[in-house]
């Protein structure tokens, strides 16, 4: 009887552990979209380059590539190729996505008959993958999902998530690569879109 109550014991406090983990999380979503999705009829998404603010090279290239991936998984949208929208920002001889307004994000919903862009910075990027020594990988990413056709911000996001967020018990579930652990954010923040 008493190894029955230890069980017990044992057993709630796992999964009253799993519940804190499961609700604490660094993710900050601001959206009208639910509101306004049927009436925009957003079919097509596309996905500008993210800004790299972390300091660590190809961040913006590997979550731009993600984001683009992931979207075009889910099935919810067409998703615009990606070389189609750097030929575009090269054509129109945009430098940096910060360089980008309305009226340049109207033109390139028209001209690629895209309905809705995806716009971002990568804050932190840190964590080893390649024989770099290991550390827990961490990443922080802000998103935008912006209506081409009135400028209007439909949906944002910041979301930062280190690999530990991820562990169950005794190091379950941790999150060892920073690839890894932005496949896993990127997934968090569009189940929030569809």
């Amino acid at each position: 009887m008493n190894d029955l109550k230890r069980l017990n014991i044992l057993t709630w406090i796992v999964i009253s552990a799993l519940l804190f983990i499961g609700c604490s999380s660094q993710f900050a979503i601001y959206s009208g979209l639910k509101q306004e999705k049927k009436e925009l009829n957003i079919r097509k998404i596309g996905v500008l380059p993210f800004v790299n603010e972390s300091g660590r090279r190809g961040a913006a290239e590997i979550v731009t590539n993600t984001f683009n991936t992931i979207l075009f998984k889910s099935g919810s949208f067409v998703v615009e190729e990606k070389g189609n929208i750097e030929k575009f920002l090269l054509n129109e001889k945009v430098k940096t996505i910060n360089m980008m307004d309305t009226e340049l994000i109207k033109r390139l919903g028209e001209r690629l008959k895209i309905d809705t862009v995806i716009t971002g910075a990568v804050e932190e990027f840190t964590g080893g993958d390649r024989g770099e020594r290991l550390t827990t990988p961490v990443v922080a990413i802000r998103a935008r999902l912006i209506d081409v056709r009135s400028g209007k911000i439909l949906w944002m996001t910041r979301h930062r998530r280190s690999g530990d967020d991820y562990i169950i018990v005794f190091g379950f579930g941790q999150i060892r690569s920073v690839s890894a652990l932005t496949k896993r954010m990127v997934l968090e923040m569009i189940e929030t879109i569809k």
